[in-house]
């Protein structure tokens, strides 16, 4: 059964993916790799900032240790290498503060990786060129140095995972440079080349096991924030409640929900309706991410009931924002319609939208904060979503995307919009509008402006 298992295995493994995955990391939105990508960056500039110390170190202590083991030849020649590699680092070390620009930008770029990946090729130049005349206990040292400051470089390299492949082929090629000519040198090079491998193959687990931590720290603030403040709370490194404090801001709010949900979840198991509804979540989802590539919005639903809340980022889009969610919600009717046809659920739904100010960021008691918006805008959008049920009562059986006079007076696009005025005796419950004013994207598909 083992050897199948392993035949198996051995079937289904790919070469070319196999190369792939090592170099490369997949994500599941643009949204999840600006996040991990900021994550991953922070902790490369916290593995330089360990590399430019060790340096530092490095440096001060390898002059005064060459007074008792190198030759007097060379003694000049390593303190001079020794003195112009600290020059070089210290100042990356030293708080700066006002040539810091010009030190992340310069010395962590270039400077220090020429810093940690010369002193290994500085000795094997040493080594390669005084083999045959060095003392076997002084070249021992000189071996052991360059495999250790090797290993070390590999360990504590901040560079991202190709240049830390680079930096292995130029530390096994420098490994061999040194020892070729001693009389065991190919077995210490292909020794120190093995090692070097394993310490690359480390790193990348380490980077990949970083990575899986910061998709799920993702995958959690995601869910109490809309994905442009959880980018903006990672870029800055601020904590949500912070980088999204509640602020009067222009939005758009959607309410939908299914008609007749109950009949539904009564008709079938509960498993079928779990995997349905998660279905179509995951469809809505992929479609405010296509329509807001920006991630200026949060979503929440409970069973059948889905609220979106879309904010505008500055003031221009302030002016085309219900274009856009107008947009969205008449493409979710189309879309709920592929839904019903894959699904087999023949399901109804009426969308509610309104727009204006509200009060929109993280609020709730400590400890179990999460976005939301307060005011009455929230509220019109799902009075207009319940209206849905007058206007199929008046109109028949059609899915409708369902606004006031507020959001129409917004609307800078020519769409199919039909008015419904109520009667001196109509009432719609907790409704202040007398007009009404909807779409109906699957008999008539919104024009969009040229």
């Amino acid at each position: 059964m083992i050897i199948n298992r392993l035949k198996s295995e051995a079937s289904r493994f790919n070469l070319t993916d196999a190369l792939r995955r090592l170099f490369t990391t997949e994500y599941s939105s643009f949204d999840e790799k600006y996040f991990v990508t900021q994550a991953m960056e922070r902790r490369r500039r916290v593995g330089g900032d360990i590399a430019i110390r060790l340096g530092v170190i490095y440096n001060i202590i390898l002059p005064v240790v060459s007074q008792f083991v190198a030759s007097s030849d060379l003694l000049p020649l390593i303190t001079a290498f020794h003195l112009t590699l600290l020059a070089l680092t210290l100042p990356m070390f030293l708080p700066l503060f006002q040539f810091k620009p010009i030190i992340d930008k310069v010395g962590r770029k270039y400077i220090l990786p020429l810093t940690i990946l010369t002193p290994p090729l500085f000795y094997a130049s040493i080594a390669a060129t005084k083999s045959p005349t060095f003392p076997e206990p002084r070249h021992a040292l000189l071996m052991n140095h360059i495999y250790m400051v090797s290993i070390l470089i590999m360990l504590v390299h901040p560079g991202h995972r190709w240049q830390r492949f680079l930096s292995m082929i130029f530390l096994a090629g420098v490994s061999y440079f040194a020892f070729h000519r001693h009389p065991v040198g190919t077995a210490i090079s292909v020794f120190a080349s093995l090692s070097l491998v394993l310490c690359y193959v480390n790193t990348v687990w380490l980077e990949n096991q970083n990575c899986a931590i910061a998709k799920r720290e993702f995958a959690l603030m995601i869910q109490a924030a809309p994905a442009k403040i959880v980018r903006q709370a990672s870029l800055s490194n601020d904590d949500l409640a912070h980088a999204f404090a509640p602020t009067q801001r222009h939005c758009v709010c959607i309410s939908s929900d299914w008609r007749g949900y109950q009949a539904i979840s009564a008709s079938i198991s509960p498993e079928h309706l779990a995997t349905a509804l998660g279905s179509y979540y995951e469809m809505i989802d992929r479609s405010l991410a296509e329509t807001f590539k920006d991630g200026n919005y949060y979503s929440d639903w409970i069973a059948d009931e889905l609220f979106v809340v879309i904010f505008a980022k500055d003031t221009a889009e302030e002016k085309v924002l219900i274009n856009t969610a107008l947009s969205f919600a008449s493409g979710l009717v189309i879309k709920k319609q592929e839904f019903v046809d894959t699904s087999g659920l023949q399901i109804s739904i009426d969308i509610g939208v309104s727009s204006g100010l509200s009060l929109i960021g993280m609020m709730g008691p400590p400890g179990h904060r999460k976005a939301t918006a307060l005011g009455d805008v929230p509220g019109q959008a799902r009075r207009f979503q319940m209206a849905g049920k007058h206007l199929r009562a008046k109109f028949g059986e059609v899915d409708r995307v369902i606004f006031g006079s507020n959001s129409l007076m917004q609307i800078t696009e020519p769409l199919d919009i039909r008015q419904f005025d109520l009667s001196g005796d109509e009432k719609i419950r907790d409704l202040g509008d007398r007009a009404l004013f909807y779409m109906e994207p699957v008999n008539t598909p919104m024009k969009r402006a040229v």
